[in-house]
């Protein structure tokens, strides 16, 4: 009788253990079995710090919340800076995305003038320094459509070159134009400065005045002088004014 009794009193005791270690393991719902935390890996564009132990980060087009303690010192020797795409390891638990690692990841930015659409999967931009670019990300047509992105609008592109292709990764749209712009592109005579923000050209017979932004200060940059040819392109607004948008030598 007494080595029934014992042989009981071990199982339950068995059983009280095991339960307890079930309801230990499973406290957070993030453990790995070991009773550790699980490590999670994210993506986003750092927007900026919210406190000295907290930053903001866009991950899938929405605002993040990562916290650490002292965030605000690393984040300062890494230099980081807005619109910086980094790489996130954190700890997910009930209250908060506790982070471990912070990398910074390397893409490149575009800023200029949405052209238009070359297909589903393709647009084709003015960058404000280097000209024109085209822009590849599958189904881009469809996912800028609820945009109502029209030519002239100023955006930015932030994108990785992938064996020679621009490749998207995050579209912003920075101003939409108050218009419907119709760009034109053509082969002009300088025929000199106007002022700080405009010059005379003539097109085959046709004598135009365009404006461009500190007009002189371009100009120096291309060795654009007095009767040299240039490429341009540009749109009228609504004042009828010839607004470039391109100027090439």
């Amino acid at each position: 009788m007494k080595k029934a009794s014992s042989a009981l009193f071990a199982i339950f005791l068995i059983l009280i253990l095991t339960a307890g270690c079930s309801i230990n393991g499973g406290e957070n719902g993030n453990d790995n079995g070991s009773g550790e935390a699980d490590l999670i890996t994210t993506e986003g564009y750092y927007i900026g710090l919210a406190d000295t132990n907290s930053m903001e980060v866009l991950v899938d087009g929405e605002p993040v919340i990562f916290r650490k303690a002292g965030l605000v010192d690393i984040v300062e020797d890494m230099k980081l800076t807005e619109d910086e795409k980094i790489r996130i390891d954190y700890i997910q638990t009930e209250d908060e995305k506790t982070v471990q690692e912070i990398e910074i990841l390397e893409v490149e930015a575009s800023t200029g003038i949405f052209v238009g659409f070359e297909d589903n999967n393709s647009f084709e931009m003015i960058d404000e320094e280097q000209g024109f670019k085209m822009m590849y990300a599958e189904g881009v047509y469809d996912e800028l459509s609820d945009k109502e992105i029209n030519t002239g609008d100023l955006i930015k592109v932030f994108y990785q070159i992938i064996d020679d292709q621009n490749r998207m990764d995050r579209f912003v749209l920075v101003e939409n134009t108050s218009q419907d712009v119709q760009l034109e592109t053509a082969t002009l005579t300088l025929n000199g400065i106007i002022d700080n923000n405009s010059f005379e050209a003539t097109a085959a017979s046709e004598t135009l005045v365009l404006r461009y932004y500190n007009t002189p200060e371009k100009f120096d940059e291309l060795g654009i002088e007095d009767k040299d040819e240039i490429n341009a392109t540009w749109y009228e607004n609504n004042a009828g004014q010839l607004i470039a948008v391109w100027l090439e030598k």
